[in-house]
């Protein structure tokens, strides 16, 4: 973990505020409020139209070896309106490419990765895509965070959230 990267971000360009926390939680209250919403259109106006939103994922596990929950259909939820279920947890702190200390300290595995399917070549290997990137990872694998299931599905997401204030897109 770094000192300059944090917990809590925001997804800001565009005329869009959008609130990020690193449990994998997005467009909810940057500052951690669970009853204030997070996504705001046109920013800077009282204007919200997402409260909270996130990936909630659901697999078979694979029959490995080991695993006494082999074949077992797990849920992962990184949002759950209800609050309930939520199972989402912290792998790295949130990097966003517009702050100058964390475009200074920069994680590896945050740069734009080598896939031309997704990015164009001239963006590979870069620290952002956009005019404003943010990154992390988060899992599911916490037993702390089970709530109520038997074991966790063990998935790691990768996030990136890229941001542009001119409608073609990255110029390079």
């Amino acid at each position: 973990m770094n000192l300059f990267s944090g917990v809590l971000g925001r997804v800001n360009g565009n005329r869009w505020d959008c609130g990020l926390d690193n449990f994998g939680h997005i467009c909810v209250d940057p500052n951690g409020s669970t009853t204030v919403g997070g996504g705001f259109w046109p920013k800077g106006t009282p204007d919200q139209y997402v409260f909270g939103s996130g990936l909630q994922v659901a697999g078979i596990l694979a029959s490995a070896p080991g695993f006494a929950w082999a074949n077992d259909t797990v849920a992962a939820f990184f949002e759950d309106p209800s609050g309930v279920h939520e199972n989402g947890d912290k792998l790295s702190l949130i990097w966003n490419s517009t702050n100058s200390n964390d475009a200074s300290n920069w994680p590896v595995n945050a740069y734009v990765p080598n896939d031309p399917a997704l990015y164009s070549p001239l963006l590979i290997g870069r620290k952002a895509a956009s005019q404003q990137d943010t990154w992390q990872w988060y899992w599911d694998g916490n037993p702390s965070f089970n709530a109520g299931r038997k074991h966790p599905l063990g998935v790691v997401v990768d996030q990136r959230s890229m941001v542009w204030n001119f409608p073609s897109g990255t110029k390079t």
